[in-house]
């Protein structure tokens, strides 16, 4: 095969990967999958991780469960937002897997964080109904 065409040929590849993963992080941040059965969603909670890989769009009924992927280092989950639910937030802890679950009842779009690392380790949780 000619080098322009194995040229074209990776640019169109390249083209359908791209399109296809911005179709998938649209659609998931838009509404969560429709599943009826609850799910559970893991958050590796550790410094640096905040943004979109500390943000989740989810539905009611499904839990998040942090994990402490460090050794040594102290965290919790918080959030001072009106909108987080009255019981929501883990105590201090220390340890790599360590972890806090929270089942999510009811719709919400909150912002969370570590009270220890609030400028490195943040997010923002957002419980909505799903569309088919």
């Amino acid at each position: 095969m000619s080098k322009i065409f194995l040229k074209h040929m990776g640019i169109l590849m390249l083209s359908i990967i791209l399109v296809s993963c911005e179709n998938n992080v649209e659609k998931d941040l838009i509404t969560p999958p429709c599943s009826p059965e609850p799910v559970t969603h893991e958050i590796i909670w550790k410094m640096g991780v905040s943004g979109q890989l500390a943000s989740l769009t989810i539905k009611p009924g499904d839990t998040i469960r942090w994990v402490w992927g460090e050794n040594d280092m102290p965290h919790d989950v918080n959030s001072n937002d009106p909108n987080a639910p009255g019981d929501f937030g883990s105590s201090i802890m220390i340890g790599q897997g360590m972890t806090y679950e929270y089942t999510f009842l009811e719709e919400a779009v909150f912002e969370y964080n570590c009270s220890v690392h609030p400028d490195t380790m943040f997010g923002t949780i957002t419980v909505v109904q799903c569309s088919e």
